[in-house]
Protein backbone atom coordinates (compact mmCIF):
# COMPACT_ATOMS: atom_id res chain seq x y z
CA UNK A 1 0.00 0.00 0.00
CA UNK A 2 1.36 3.48 -0.39
CA UNK A 3 0.36 6.27 1.60
CA UNK A 4 0.09 9.97 1.04
CA UNK A 5 -0.05 12.39 3.83
CA UNK A 6 -1.13 15.46 3.54
CA UNK A 7 -2.55 18.42 5.77
CA UNK A 8 -5.34 20.52 3.55
CA UNK A 9 -7.69 19.99 1.34
CA UNK A 10 -7.26 17.87 -1.89
CA UNK A 11 -9.20 20.07 -3.92
CA UNK A 12 -6.15 21.68 -5.30
CA UNK A 13 -4.08 18.54 -5.76
CA UNK A 14 -6.27 16.36 -8.44
CA UNK A 15 -6.03 13.56 -6.57
CA UNK A 16 -7.30 10.43 -7.48
CA UNK A 17 -8.96 7.36 -5.77
CA UNK A 18 -7.01 4.00 -6.16
CA UNK A 19 -6.98 0.80 -4.23
CA UNK A 20 -3.58 0.71 -3.65
CA UNK A 21 -3.64 4.41 -2.55
CA UNK A 22 -4.01 5.28 1.39
CA UNK A 23 -4.42 8.77 2.53
CA UNK A 24 -2.71 9.73 6.14
CA UNK A 25 -4.82 13.66 6.92
CA UNK A 26 -6.19 15.75 10.28
CA UNK A 27 -9.68 14.16 11.11
CA UNK A 28 -11.53 17.31 9.42
CA UNK A 29 -10.56 16.76 6.08
CA UNK A 30 -11.84 12.80 6.17
CA UNK A 31 -15.18 13.70 4.54
CA UNK A 32 -13.59 15.28 1.28
CA UNK A 33 -11.78 12.07 0.73
CA UNK A 34 -14.58 10.19 1.00
CA UNK A 35 -16.37 12.43 -1.34
CA UNK A 36 -13.38 11.42 -3.91
CA UNK A 37 -14.21 8.00 -3.98
CA UNK A 38 -11.84 6.84 -1.40
CA UNK A 39 -13.16 4.34 0.86
CA UNK A 40 -13.47 4.65 4.59
CA UNK A 41 -10.72 2.04 5.25
CA UNK A 42 -8.34 3.58 3.01
CA UNK A 43 -8.50 6.96 5.23
CA UNK A 44 -6.39 7.41 8.27
CA UNK A 45 -7.05 10.40 10.13
CA UNK A 46 -5.05 12.13 12.82
CA UNK A 47 -4.34 15.46 14.90
CA UNK A 48 -0.81 15.43 15.06
CA UNK A 49 1.46 15.35 12.44
CA UNK A 50 4.85 15.90 14.80
CA UNK A 51 7.41 13.12 13.45
CA UNK A 52 7.32 10.94 16.62
CA UNK A 53 3.68 10.63 16.01
CA UNK A 54 3.68 9.60 12.16
CA UNK A 55 6.60 7.37 13.69
CA UNK A 56 4.56 5.48 16.25
CA UNK A 57 1.90 5.58 13.41
CA UNK A 58 3.36 3.92 10.30
CA UNK A 59 5.18 1.48 12.92
CA UNK A 60 1.56 -0.54 13.28
CA UNK A 61 1.60 -0.85 9.92
CA UNK A 62 2.38 -3.61 7.21
CA UNK A 63 3.30 -4.00 3.91
CA UNK A 64 4.29 -0.35 3.01
CA UNK A 65 5.11 0.17 -0.72
CA UNK A 66 5.65 4.45 -0.40
CA UNK A 67 4.88 7.27 1.65
CA UNK A 68 5.18 10.28 0.27
CA UNK A 69 3.66 14.36 0.10
CA UNK A 70 3.06 17.05 -1.63
CA UNK A 71 2.99 18.73 1.97
CA UNK A 72 6.28 21.53 1.88
CA UNK A 73 5.99 21.60 5.55
CA UNK A 74 5.65 17.79 6.14
CA UNK A 75 8.76 17.37 3.51
CA UNK A 76 11.71 16.43 5.46
CA UNK A 77 9.21 14.16 8.16
CA UNK A 78 8.10 12.31 4.89
CA UNK A 79 11.52 11.34 4.00
CA UNK A 80 12.63 10.55 7.60
CA UNK A 81 9.27 7.63 7.24
CA UNK A 82 9.86 6.68 4.12
CA UNK A 83 13.67 6.00 4.82
CA UNK A 84 12.64 3.88 8.18
CA UNK A 85 9.93 1.89 6.58
CA UNK A 86 10.56 1.53 3.19
CA UNK A 87 13.53 0.42 0.59
CA UNK A 88 14.39 3.47 -0.30
CA UNK A 89 17.17 4.27 3.11
CA UNK A 90 18.31 7.86 1.21
CA UNK A 91 15.31 8.71 1.15
CA UNK A 92 15.64 11.51 4.26
CA UNK A 93 18.48 12.50 2.20
CA UNK A 94 16.71 13.72 -0.73
CA UNK A 95 14.03 15.35 1.41
CA UNK A 96 16.20 17.52 3.69
CA UNK A 97 18.26 18.13 0.15
CA UNK A 98 15.01 19.93 -1.05
CA UNK A 99 13.28 21.58 2.30
CA UNK A 100 17.15 23.13 4.21
CA UNK A 101 17.87 25.84 1.68
CA UNK A 102 21.83 25.94 3.68
CA UNK A 103 21.83 22.11 2.49
CA UNK A 104 20.55 22.44 -0.31
CA UNK A 105 22.91 25.27 -1.17
CA UNK A 106 26.10 23.20 0.25
CA UNK A 107 24.88 20.02 -1.81
CA UNK A 108 25.04 22.44 -5.12
CA UNK A 109 28.40 24.18 -4.20
CA UNK A 110 30.62 24.41 -7.47
CA UNK A 111 27.93 22.45 -9.34
CA UNK A 112 25.52 25.15 -10.20
CA UNK A 113 25.52 28.87 -10.32
CA UNK A 114 24.01 29.86 -7.38
CA UNK A 115 23.99 33.13 -4.26
CA UNK A 116 27.10 32.06 -2.09
CA UNK A 117 26.63 31.03 1.45
CA UNK A 118 28.14 33.18 3.86
CA UNK A 119 30.08 32.96 7.32
CA UNK A 120 28.61 35.41 9.88
CA UNK A 121 32.22 35.15 11.50
CA UNK A 122 33.55 36.63 8.31
CA UNK A 123 33.63 39.75 7.19
CA UNK A 124 30.19 40.89 5.05
CA UNK A 125 29.38 42.23 1.84
CA UNK A 126 27.70 45.87 2.24
CA UNK A 127 23.97 44.24 1.93
CA UNK A 128 23.04 40.61 1.76
CA UNK A 129 20.38 38.44 2.35
CA UNK A 130 18.88 36.83 5.49
CA UNK A 131 16.37 33.45 5.09
CA UNK A 132 14.88 30.68 6.81
CA UNK A 133 16.55 27.70 6.02
CA UNK A 134 13.16 26.02 6.04
CA UNK A 135 10.48 28.53 5.18
CA UNK A 136 7.93 28.83 2.31
CA UNK A 137 6.10 31.67 0.65
CA UNK A 138 9.29 33.97 1.18
CA UNK A 139 8.45 34.64 5.00
CA UNK A 140 11.54 36.38 6.63
CA UNK A 141 13.93 36.66 3.59
CA UNK A 142 15.11 40.61 3.99
CA UNK A 143 17.74 42.00 2.71
CA UNK A 144 20.16 43.21 5.22
CA UNK A 145 23.62 45.21 6.02
CA UNK A 146 24.12 44.01 9.24
CA UNK A 147 23.07 40.82 11.17
CA UNK A 148 19.84 40.83 12.70
CA UNK A 149 19.53 39.91 16.79
CA UNK A 150 17.16 37.10 16.02
CA UNK A 151 19.73 35.15 13.40
CA UNK A 152 20.65 31.80 15.09
CA UNK A 153 22.43 29.34 12.44
CA UNK A 154 20.26 26.65 13.17
CA UNK A 155 17.22 28.18 12.12
CA UNK A 156 18.73 31.13 8.85
CA UNK A 157 20.65 31.36 6.39
CA UNK A 158 22.83 34.09 5.16
CA UNK A 159 23.82 34.18 1.49
CA UNK A 160 25.17 36.89 -1.21
CA UNK A 161 22.54 39.18 -3.32
CA UNK A 162 22.43 37.99 -6.94
CA UNK A 163 21.32 41.26 -9.77
CA UNK A 164 18.42 40.19 -12.04
CA UNK A 165 15.80 41.69 -14.29
CA UNK A 166 13.67 38.23 -14.09
CA UNK A 167 12.89 35.31 -12.28
CA UNK A 168 11.95 32.10 -14.07
CA UNK A 169 10.17 29.45 -12.54
CA UNK A 170 10.57 25.72 -13.72
CA UNK A 171 7.41 23.28 -12.84
CA UNK A 172 7.28 19.81 -14.03
CA UNK A 173 8.30 16.03 -13.16
CA UNK A 174 11.31 13.80 -13.51
CA UNK A 175 11.07 10.18 -13.89
CA UNK A 176 13.56 7.76 -12.68
CA UNK A 177 15.29 10.66 -12.45
CA UNK A 178 14.65 12.28 -15.77
CA UNK A 179 12.66 15.25 -16.60
CA UNK A 180 9.59 13.76 -18.51
CA UNK A 181 7.82 17.19 -18.44
CA UNK A 182 9.06 20.41 -18.69
CA UNK A 183 7.04 23.93 -18.09
CA UNK A 184 8.13 27.34 -17.22
CA UNK A 185 6.97 30.95 -16.00
CA UNK A 186 8.24 33.98 -15.19
CA UNK A 187 7.39 36.70 -12.02
CA UNK A 188 6.36 40.57 -13.69
CA UNK A 189 9.00 42.82 -11.58
CA UNK A 190 10.82 41.26 -8.36
CA UNK A 191 8.84 38.98 -6.42
CA UNK A 192 10.31 40.14 -3.06
CA UNK A 193 8.59 43.61 -3.43
CA UNK A 194 4.58 41.96 -3.08
CA UNK A 195 5.37 43.84 0.75
CA UNK A 196 5.48 47.29 -1.14
CA UNK A 197 3.51 46.52 -4.69
CA UNK A 198 0.83 44.19 -3.04
CA UNK A 199 0.84 42.31 -6.36
CA UNK A 200 2.65 39.53 -7.86
CA UNK A 201 1.71 38.57 -11.56
CA UNK A 202 3.02 34.78 -12.97
CA UNK A 203 2.73 34.21 -16.06
CA UNK A 204 3.55 31.89 -19.30
CA UNK A 205 7.15 32.53 -20.22
CA UNK A 206 7.82 35.26 -22.88
CA UNK A 207 10.55 33.53 -24.10
CA UNK A 208 9.58 30.38 -25.46
CA UNK A 209 9.72 31.09 -29.19
CA UNK A 210 13.54 31.09 -27.80
CA UNK A 211 14.12 27.16 -28.18
CA UNK A 212 17.27 27.30 -27.02
CA UNK A 213 16.93 29.64 -23.94
CA UNK A 214 14.07 26.97 -22.67
CA UNK A 215 16.51 23.99 -23.26
CA UNK A 216 18.62 26.31 -20.85
CA UNK A 217 16.22 26.14 -18.65
CA UNK A 218 15.38 22.82 -18.49
CA UNK A 219 19.11 21.45 -18.68
CA UNK A 220 20.26 24.17 -15.65
CA UNK A 221 16.48 21.98 -13.65
CA UNK A 222 17.75 18.53 -14.64
CA UNK A 223 21.37 19.33 -13.67
CA UNK A 224 19.76 20.75 -9.77
CA UNK A 225 18.25 17.23 -9.82
CA UNK A 226 20.74 15.24 -10.85
CA UNK A 227 22.74 17.12 -7.79
CA UNK A 228 19.92 16.90 -4.81
CA UNK A 229 18.95 13.15 -6.09
CA UNK A 230 15.01 12.64 -7.36
CA UNK A 231 12.29 9.95 -6.48
CA UNK A 232 10.77 7.70 -9.07
CA UNK A 233 8.17 10.06 -9.76
CA UNK A 234 9.33 13.14 -8.78
CA UNK A 235 7.66 16.96 -8.88
CA UNK A 236 9.46 20.20 -8.85
CA UNK A 237 8.71 23.68 -8.79
CA UNK A 238 12.07 25.39 -9.10
CA UNK A 239 13.12 29.07 -9.49
CA UNK A 240 16.14 30.78 -11.50
CA UNK A 241 17.52 34.46 -11.87
CA UNK A 242 18.14 35.75 -14.67
CA UNK A 243 20.72 38.63 -15.70
CA UNK A 244 20.06 39.61 -19.15
CA UNK A 245 23.06 42.00 -19.42
CA UNK A 246 25.12 38.96 -18.44
CA UNK A 247 22.92 36.52 -20.13
CA UNK A 248 23.66 34.99 -16.65
CA UNK A 249 20.78 32.41 -15.28
CA UNK A 250 21.36 31.42 -11.43
CA UNK A 251 19.85 29.33 -9.16
CA UNK A 252 17.39 30.19 -6.38
CA UNK A 253 16.05 27.70 -4.77
CA UNK A 254 13.75 24.19 -5.87
CA UNK A 255 10.96 22.48 -4.30
CA UNK A 256 9.89 18.98 -4.27
CA UNK A 257 6.21 20.48 -5.07
CA UNK A 258 4.52 22.05 -7.51
CA UNK A 259 4.33 25.59 -7.65
CA UNK A 260 1.56 27.66 -6.12
CA UNK A 261 0.17 30.61 -7.61
CA UNK A 262 -1.98 28.00 -9.36
CA UNK A 263 0.67 26.60 -11.63
CA UNK A 264 -0.89 23.65 -12.42
CA UNK A 265 -3.94 25.46 -13.95
CA UNK A 266 -1.57 27.89 -16.00
CA UNK A 267 -0.01 24.45 -17.47
CA UNK A 268 -3.62 23.46 -18.33
CA UNK A 269 -4.54 26.76 -19.72
CA UNK A 270 -1.70 27.15 -21.91
CA UNK A 271 -0.40 23.94 -23.00
CA UNK A 272 -3.77 22.03 -22.60
CA UNK A 273 -1.88 19.72 -20.48
CA UNK A 274 -2.73 18.50 -17.29
CA UNK A 275 0.09 18.25 -15.12
CA UNK A 276 -2.12 17.28 -11.84
CA UNK A 277 -4.30 14.33 -13.50
CA UNK A 278 -0.66 13.29 -14.89
CA UNK A 279 1.02 12.84 -11.03
CA UNK A 280 -1.57 10.96 -9.67
CA UNK A 281 -1.63 8.11 -12.93
CA UNK A 282 2.03 7.97 -13.07
CA UNK A 283 2.13 7.46 -9.11
CA UNK A 284 -0.75 4.93 -9.24
CA UNK A 285 0.87 3.08 -12.75
CA UNK A 286 -1.80 4.24 -15.03
CA UNK A 287 -1.04 5.17 -18.64
CA UNK A 288 -0.30 8.61 -19.44
CA UNK A 289 -0.25 11.16 -22.64
CA UNK A 290 3.15 11.90 -23.49
CA UNK A 291 3.05 13.99 -26.10
CA UNK A 292 2.88 17.60 -25.39
CA UNK A 293 3.08 20.72 -27.22
CA UNK A 294 6.43 22.62 -27.12
CA UNK A 295 4.73 26.04 -27.32
CA UNK A 296 1.73 27.45 -25.53
CA UNK A 297 -1.61 28.29 -27.13
CA UNK A 298 -1.83 31.41 -25.02
CA UNK A 299 -0.65 33.40 -22.14
CA UNK A 300 -1.56 32.31 -18.93
CA UNK A 301 -1.32 34.45 -16.26
CA UNK A 302 -2.02 34.66 -12.35
CA UNK A 303 -2.33 37.80 -10.61
CA UNK A 304 -1.76 37.43 -6.98
CA UNK A 305 -3.09 40.33 -4.67
CA UNK A 306 -2.06 41.22 -1.30
CA UNK A 307 -3.60 43.08 2.03
CA UNK A 308 -2.11 46.39 1.87
CA UNK A 309 -3.92 47.68 4.80
CA UNK A 310 -6.46 49.96 2.98
CA UNK A 311 -10.13 48.48 1.83
CA UNK A 312 -9.53 46.45 -1.47
CA UNK A 313 -11.72 46.08 -4.77
CA UNK A 314 -10.90 43.00 -7.53
CA UNK A 315 -9.74 44.27 -10.44
CA UNK A 316 -11.78 45.15 -13.77
CA UNK A 317 -10.44 43.43 -16.81
CA UNK A 318 -11.35 42.79 -20.34
CA UNK A 319 -10.86 39.32 -20.10
CA UNK A 320 -12.98 36.11 -18.37
CA UNK A 321 -11.18 35.42 -14.85
CA UNK A 322 -10.32 31.17 -15.27
CA UNK A 323 -10.24 30.91 -11.58
CA UNK A 324 -11.33 33.37 -8.49
CA UNK A 325 -10.63 33.63 -5.01
CA UNK A 326 -10.84 36.06 -2.23
CA UNK A 327 -9.52 36.22 1.07
CA UNK A 328 -10.82 37.97 4.39
CA UNK A 329 -10.50 41.51 4.33
CA UNK A 330 -7.72 42.36 6.84
CA UNK A 331 -7.89 46.35 7.21
CA UNK A 332 -4.54 47.89 8.77
CA UNK A 333 -2.40 45.07 7.71
CA UNK A 334 0.29 45.21 5.19
CA UNK A 335 1.43 41.71 3.34
CA UNK A 336 4.66 40.11 4.86
CA UNK A 337 4.88 37.22 2.55
CA UNK A 338 3.45 35.76 -0.48
CA UNK A 339 0.59 34.03 2.17
CA UNK A 340 -0.92 36.98 2.99
CA UNK A 341 -3.72 37.04 0.11
CA UNK A 342 -6.82 39.56 -1.14
CA UNK A 343 -7.54 37.79 -3.66
CA UNK A 344 -6.05 35.60 -6.57
CA UNK A 345 -7.40 35.30 -10.35
CA UNK A 346 -6.25 33.21 -13.20
CA UNK A 347 -6.49 34.28 -16.56
CA UNK A 348 -5.26 34.19 -19.90
CA UNK A 349 -4.26 36.74 -22.97
CA UNK A 350 -4.32 35.42 -26.59
CA UNK A 351 -1.00 37.45 -27.42
CA UNK A 352 1.71 39.67 -25.85
CA UNK A 353 -0.32 42.73 -27.09
CA UNK A 354 -3.04 41.73 -24.88
CA UNK A 355 -1.28 41.24 -21.94
CA UNK A 356 0.70 44.68 -21.86
CA UNK A 357 -2.90 46.03 -22.05
CA UNK A 358 -3.65 44.22 -19.28
CA UNK A 359 -0.53 44.82 -17.30
CA UNK A 360 -1.15 48.30 -17.99
CA UNK A 361 -4.98 48.12 -16.44
CA UNK A 362 -3.17 46.56 -13.22
CA UNK A 363 -0.60 49.33 -12.68
CA UNK A 364 -3.45 51.46 -12.56
CA UNK A 365 -5.18 49.04 -10.49
CA UNK A 366 -2.68 48.73 -8.08
CA UNK A 367 -1.91 53.03 -7.56
CA UNK A 368 -5.98 53.59 -7.10
CA UNK A 369 -6.44 50.42 -4.20
CA UNK A 370 -3.28 51.96 -2.02
CA UNK A 371 -5.47 54.58 -0.22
Amino acid sequence: MKYFIYRFSPASIGIQAQKNLSIVCPNKQKENYLTLGFSKNQIFGIDDFSQLNLLLFFNNIQNIEDIFTLDEGLMHIVGVLKSFFTLEKEAWKISYAYKDKKFMREQLDGRVNQPQLLDPNAPLPSTFLIKPRCGASGKDIHIVSKIPEYYRSEDFLLETRKDFDTMFTCDGIAVNGKIQFFFTHEYVGNILDVKTTFINIIRTNSRYNDSIFIQRLQAETQKVLDCLGTEKIHPFHAEFFYNSTKNELSFCEIGKRFGGGNIPLLIKSAFHFDILDTYWKLINSIPIQTIVSKYPSKIAVTIAIFQNKHHQLPPQLPIPFEFFREYPENIGFAAQSLDDLRYLISCSTKDEKEFTTVNNLLKGYTNEQRT
